[in-house]
């Protein structure tokens, strides 16, 4: 492992402390919603913390800085994920545009997905919701 790498691991490390340790990300959700929301921002810290590392200074800073953000709209992707109702189009185009700003993809939030969305349970919601894959952003409600 080089230094850049052991950097990336410390970065990756702490900031993923930082989410498994905040009950409040998962208080409201069962169980399974609590572990799809974990592992995606498990996978949100990691991207972030190789951005980090590639940082010539301040890069706990700005990896603080970008983890309280990621904590924020996991609270609010998990209180939309427990709504019996689909997110607005206002609500999704306030989720993109933060998933951007820490320059992370955008999953979309398409027309089926909206129909399907009741009978989803939390745990489906934010599995659909969390997928990297799938249309754009720009092309959905």
């Amino acid at each position: 492992m080089c230094a850049s790498e052991d950097r990336r691991a410390v970065l990756e490390r702490r900031a993923a402390e930082a989410v498994l340790t905040d009950e409040s990300l998962r208080r409201d959700l069962p169980d399974p919603a609590a572990e799809v929301l974990l592992a995606w921002a498990l996978t949100a810290v990691a991207t972030l913390a190789a951005q980090a590392a590639r940082r010539p200074a301040g890069a706990e800073e700005w990896l603080a800085d970008r983890v309280g953000q990621l904590r924020r709209l996991l609270r609010q992707l998990a209180g939309l994920a427990g709504r019996p109702e689909p997110p607005t189009p206002g609500e999704w185009a306030a989720i993109v545009a933060d998933l951007r700003a820490l320059g992370l993809p955008a999953p979309a939030l398409t027309a089926a997905l909206a129909r399907r969305w009741p009978a989803l349970d939390p745990a489906g919601r934010l599995s659909i919701l969390l997928s990297w894959s799938g249309p754009r952003a720009e092309d959905c409600l």
